[in-house]
């Protein structure tokens, strides 16, 4: 395992994992940069990394390649939480076919969408709580299939979740919507289709 934190790079030449190609766990926290470091072959020799954290660490944001995780088939997971994120890339997950957890909270993803997570099959765990979401899509979380624990809490800009929101959760047990906004409606219906909800 690599832990890097209250890191800075003022060059991306370290990003030449080359020598670590047996790597099995990567943290970047609370880490920062002065110039464009995630290009596509950031992580091109880590094909045993399992899991990834990338936490209070924007600067890696900017301008991120769609395919910087492509090398990552064994990736079962990926925290990138706290990094001021607005939207999501669907096509960062297109090759992560073994994921089993993401952590996407404290960000201001602001829009959910159903082609968000078409790639996560085989996610288990999703948090998505400390968000500024405005739109959850109806069927937004249809294709995780495998999913078993949700938690949206601490989003106070949703009002209201869209009856077929939660389509396709058969496996969801424990959903979390802790501390919403005062006038936020909840329709029991919402949880007709959650037939293994604990």
């Amino acid at each position: 395992s690599l832990d890097l934190e209250n890191f800075h790079f003022s060059s991306f030449h370290f990003f030449t994992f080359h020598e670590f190609c047996n790597l099995k766990e990567l943290s970047f926290v609370d880490c920062s940069a002065e110039r464009k470091i995630n290009h596509a072959d950031l992580f091109k020799r880590l094909g045993r990394l399992e899991t990834l954290n990338i936490r209070e660490f924007s600067d890696f944001f900017n301008e991120i390649p769609s395919n910087v995780f492509d090398d990552l088939e064994n990736l079962t997971r990926l925290d990138i939480s706290k990094n001021k994120l607005i939207e999501i890339n669907p096509e960062w997950f297109s090759r992560l076919q073994k994921l089993e957890r993401l952590d996407l909270s404290d960000n201001k993803i602001n829009l959910l969408t159903k082609e968000m997570f078409r790639h996560l099959t085989n996610l288990t765990n999703l948090c998505m709580n400390a968000n500024e979401f405005n739109q959850l899509d109806d069927g937004a979380f249809s294709h995780l299939r495998s999913l078993e624990y949700l938690d949206i809490s601490f989003n106070d800009t949703i009002l209201e979740f869209k009856p077929q929101l939660f389509d396709g959760l058969d496996k969801l047990g424990n959903l979390l919507i802790r501390n919403m906004n005062e006038n936020f409606q909840l329709d029991v219906d919402s949880f007709q289709a959650l037939p293994s909800l604990k």
